[in-house]
């Protein structure tokens, strides 16, 4: 399975916000949901995770 997301975390908040980049559908998920609620943490320990460079304007 294949799908592109931004996953942003909040360590103050301890939540993630997520937003799937086919249709721009947004989720904020405390870290205690992520594994019921998502794939995340079964993909960071397959280490199926891949980052595309990011360009910053900054």
């Amino acid at each position: 399975m294949r799908s592109s997301k931004r996953n942003l975390y909040d360590e103050e908040l301890d939540e993630f916000s997520i937003v799937n980049e086919i249709d721009e559908n947004y989720q904020e998920l405390l870290t205690s949901e992520i594994r019921d609620k998502m794939n995340l943490i079964s993909a960071i320990e397959d280490k199926a995770l891949y980052m595309y460079p990011v360009e910053s304007s900054i």
